[in-house]
């Protein structure tokens, strides 16, 4: 039986030696080999100059992961108790969770059941009393490599005086119709990146902060680290200046997400060819729905709707070996969020229906035609006994 995972990092056999150059380096071992550490290249530095070089966007700060950008984004835009933000009840818990981490309140949106995204019009709703309802900021999310249209938040954003914060954590590399890097905008705040799929694995942790706003870059550096500052002269001494966490990625980090960086483009090209060939296999056939074709998705995810037995297909799928996964279970459907703020089941009808048919199949780069033609096979063979 194929044994084909939900997903697997794109490494070649020449990051293994870079990431043992690392380790040796910032270790005793490089004492014992003769490696001077003054010498070795701080490769999270090189992240953040290629980010910026590839994206053009004039800020590329490096943190650990999608919830350390979200987090210093958030504290940068000063969310504080009381105050509250509103995201898409369709996104992943990190992003209320990140909220909720300042003791604000998340405000919820459903979606536009075609395309996933947050709906504007319900975001305008909740804008017109933005001060009796206290919200300071809005987050929209780009699902799975999908692009969000932005223009109706950007107007929103400059109408009512908020805060806005592009989440790119499961589209890093997206591009807006223009040709642009997701965050090149001026008109968002932030925006955020990561190469964190949902893997129930992780590999490792890489995440990145993008803004256009100097001063706003400047506080980000400051709260990347304990909002810490140094000494100039020797950095032996240091201040702290307001509350924050260690939110700094690690060399080895830098080392294995600058790889992926370098292959950004390749593995774009790569996971289109592979939904092209997903749309040619599965297109004509009874009980599935595919993405919507829309030349910007770069198929992070590649998110099918099935009309019945999403479960049992789901479970047929991993007993000949593949790996599927849920995204996402609508956040008021989740027990912390539901308790805390009293939300209801159909609260959201969207949201509702779309998570109970959708269902994410293996797309990477690393996987191979005879791969994805073993999906589409054996999809449309369980499809075939349970529909028809």
């Amino acid at each position: 039986m194929n044994k084909l995972p939900f997903f697997l990092y794109g490494f070649q056999e020449e990051d293994l030696k870079g990431v043992e150059e690392t380790i040796v380096g910032h270790s005793v071992l490089g004492k014992k080999r003769g490696v001077s550490f003054d010498h070795l290249p701080n490769h999270v530095e090189m992240l953040e100059k290629k980010a910026s070089e590839l994206t053009k966007i004039k800020h590329s700060i490096a943190v650990n992961s999608e919830i350390s950008a979200l987090l210093v984004a958030l504290q940068t835009l000063e969310i504080k108790r009381n105050h509250r933000v509103i995201c898409s009840v369709y996104c992943h818990p990190f992003v209320p969770e990140c909220i909720r981490y300042f003791d604000a309140e998340p405000v919820f949106v459903d979606i536009d059941p075609n395309t996933l995204a947050m709906l504007p019009e319900k975001v305008d709703e909740l804008l017109v009393n933005k001060d009796k309802h206290r919200i300071k900021a809005m987050i929209v999310s780009h699902i799975g490599g999908a692009l969000t249209d932005m223009e109706p938040f950007y107007k929103l954003k400059e109408k009512y005086k908020v805060g806005l914060i592009e989440d790119a954590s499961y589209a890093v590399g997206l591009k807006y119709k223009n040709g642009d890097y997701v965050g090149k905008d001026p008109r968002a705040d932030f925006a955020i990146a990561s190469h964190f799929l949902g893997t129930k694995t992780k590999l490792f942790n890489a995440g990145m902060l993008f803004t256009n706003n100097d001063e706003y870059a400047q506080k980000c550096i400051t709260f990347r680290y304990y909002s810490e500052i140094r000494e100039v002269n020797n950095g032996l001494f240091y201040d702290v200046v307001d509350m924050s966490l260690d939110h700094t990625m690690s060399m080895i980090s830098g080392r294995l997400a600058l790889a992926l960086a370098e292959r950004i483009e390749s593995h774009k090209e790569r996971r289109r060819e592979i939904a092209k060939l997903y749309r040619e296999g599965l297109s004509d056939v009874n009980g599935i729905r595919l993405p919507l074709e829309d030349e910007s998705n770069i198929y992070t995810l590649f998110i099918v709707r099935l009309k019945k037995s999403r479960d049992k297909i789901s479970a047929l799928l991993k007993e000949a070996g593949i790996e599927t996964a849920l995204h996402f279970i609508p956040i008021n459907l989740l027990s912390y969020y539901k308790n805390k703020f009293q939300l209801k089941v159909m609260q959201f009808p969207n949201a509702f229906q779309v998570y109970q048919e959708v269902l994410s199949l293996p797309i990477y780069a690393g996987m191979s035609d005879e791969d994805v033609k073993y999906v589409i096979d054996t999809l449309k063979k369980i499809l075939k006994e349970e529909i028809d």
